[in-house]
């Protein structure tokens, strides 16, 4: 269980990664540059929002 996310809104993505309505987890903790809105799993440890790409849990740019 993660103590800061919104049980209500509560989304595992795969990967590591999950996200509620307002914030974007990665092992359980909180991946700040994340927008929770746009934000989606690709695989193999990457994920992306609009602005930015992931790996594992930190972000890389753009």
């Amino acid at each position: 269980m993660i103590k800061e996310a919104s049980v209500n809104s509560f989304q595992s993505l795969g990967g590591g990664y999950a996200k509620d309505n307002w914030k974007v987890f990665y092992k359980g903790e909180v991946v700040k540059e994340a927008s929770a809105n746009s934000f989606k799993y690709t695989g193999n440890g990457y994920a992306e929002d609009t602005w930015r790409s992931f790996y594992k849990g930190r972000a890389m740019g753009r």
